[in-house]
């Protein structure tokens, strides 16, 4: 098999970065023409932040991905030095030659000489892939309901109040860490959720009962999707849920849709959807911490 070269592209170097955007469009089938796709793609705040990997056979670029270095937060609540791989790509015509595992390999082991132990990917294909490179499948299951009016109606409701999320940061990052404390999760620091929001500007937050609990919401023609469910800490995640399915309603959206864990379901109309979409792995870390880790969709890159 032809040798595969990897490199990181420099950010300044515009031919690359479209050689390494061609990639995931001819991987992704986008219907966008690539100029268009490529202007997204350049436009998300989140890739200004990450390394761009190019993976070339005979000058020809093959495979590619993004490599973004994560602070993350463990089980003790000591902090962590991560990576997270993002946006793997592989021409059509190229594929099953082993070039996307190598680019992953590549870029882990560059990431792990400067001292980032852990990884996170998102996977939207079968697990096994990432699992041969050492990966570990995370809980995290996507609910689905086409019936939000009989969750909003399956007993009391929060009250929900809209809140700047800049402004609010340091309530809102207080609340992430009491919620999650314990579980191994992307850290999130006052500074760190304002930037998290500046990449995903489209997001609504609405205090619970006040605060300091929240949710995190995006909105959809067809559905609204909760993206963060942290209550205050030691109550009930329920009323809150119940009060964004009464949201739905409210915006005429068919469907309420989110990553929830089981403890958190309210109603009887709910749906588990697996995890068939961009399911959470981590490398790095014990079964068990792997298993106890809790990611939302708002991490996702």
């Amino acid at each position: 098999m032809p040798e595969l070269h990897c490199q990181i592209v420099d950010p300044s170097d515009l031919a690359r970065i479209h050689q390494h955007l061609s990639v995931a469009h001819a991987a992704n089938v986008s219907q966008d023409p690539l100029q268009v796709y490529a202007a997204k793609r350049l436009h998300h705040g989140r890739r200004r932040s990450g390394q761009w990997w190019l993976g070339s056979v005979a000058g020809q670029p093959v495979t590619s991905l993004m490599c973004y270095r994560l602070a993350l937060t463990g089980p003790g609540g000591g902090a962590l030095a991560g990576f997270g791989l993002g946006a793997v790509a592989t021409r059509p015509e190229a594929r099953c030659q082993g070039y996307a595992s190598k680019l992953c390999q590549a870029a882990a082991t560059a990431a792990k000489a400067e001292g980032a132990g852990v990884g996170l990917l998102y996977s939207a294909i079968p697990s096994a892939f990432y699992e041969r490179l050492g990966y570990r499948v995370c809980p995290a299951h996507n609910f689905s309901t086409d019936d939000p009016a009989e969750v909003a109606g399956s007993g009391s409701q929060a009250r929900l109040t809209a809140c700047d999320p800049l402004r609010r940061a340091e309530v809102l990052s207080a609340a992430y860490r009491s919620n999650l404390d314990g579980r191994l999760r992307v850290a999130r620091d006052a500074a760190r959720w304002r930037t998290s929001w500046s990449y995903f500007s489209d997001d609504w937050c609405f205090l619970i009962d006040g605060g300091p609990g929240y949710v995190r919401v995006v909105d959809d023609p067809e559905e609204l999707e909760l993206l963060e469910l942290c209550p205050a800490e030691g109550a009930s995640p329920q009323p809150a849920l119940r009060a964004v399915a009464a949201l739905t309603v409210a915006l005429g959206r068919k469907r309420l849709v989110g990553w929830l864990e089981e403890g958190e379901l309210a109603g009887s109309s709910f749906r588990d959807l697996g995890r068939a979409r961009t399911l959470p792995m981590l490398s790095g870390v014990s079964e068990a911490d792997a298993a106890r880790a809790r990611f939302f969709g708002s991490d996702h890159f």
